[in-house]
């Protein structure tokens, strides 16, 4: 790993990296879409290599941070593929081995968040955005049928006020955009689509201290 960092400011920070990994027995955690239930395995030998960007700056009471990091994972697997016999047309079953990546490892994640804040007024506010890449959820024994969960936005809002020197009031709420979930195989096969909701909370902290 190599990482270059730059901070020219109070609050303010640039920095990128990039990194190079090979795992020996990565574990892998797969999730059945059709019951969300979850089970683990062991894999061979999986390379993983790409870059991160990170970047944070404020303009007086606003804010932007952003982060984005690219992976490609990778890991040779055998898998039964099936052809027909050349002589007598009949479908056979061989090995053949084909190349995925890690189960869960996204090649593309960004997170942009916007903000806002007046330490007199007691007041925050973030908004904040997340797209998760293409990743495997799932593996199965045949060439072509991995499951994979299809790009996810989501979107999401926090505000938090002082209402006195010992109680704050905090408002969240995330999955604005009800972004619903998108189960298909690598080549495009359409297995499931799951619904999303928003989420609502409202508290109310006290400090001790």
């Amino acid at each position: 790993d190599m990482r270059y960092e730059i901070y020219p400011n109070r609050e303010e920070v640039f920095t990128a990296g990039i990194f190079y990994k090979k795992i020996d027995n990565a574990i892998e955690e797969l999730i059945n879409p059709g019951n969300d239930s979850k089970n683990f395995q062991n894999v061979a030998l999986c390379t993983n290599y790409g870059f991160e960007l990170v970047a944070m700056k404020y303009f007086g009471n606003f804010g932007i941070n952003a982060n984005y990091t690219y992976t490609h994972s990778a890991l040779d697997v055998p898998k039964i593929f099936n052809i027909k016999d050349p002589v007598t047309g009949n479908p056979v079953s061989i090995t053949r081995k084909e190349t995925r990546p890690l189960v869960g490892q996204s090649p593309h994640i960004i997170n942009v968040g916007l903000s806002y804040r007046d330490v007199e007024k007691g007041l925050k506010i973030n908004l904040a955005y997340t797209m998760q890449g293409s990743h495997v959820v799932n593996v199965s024994s045949n060439y072509g049928q991995d499951t994979y969960q299809r790009n996810y936005h989501n979107l999401g809002a926090t505000i938090e006020k002082s209402i006195s020197k010992k109680f704050m009031l905090t408002a969240k709420t995330s999955n604005i955009l009800n972004s619903p979930i998108y189960y298909d195989t690598k080549n495009g096969f359409f297995l499931e689509k799951m619904n999303t909701y928003q989420s609502y909370y409202l508290g109310l902290k006290y400090t001790i201290l």
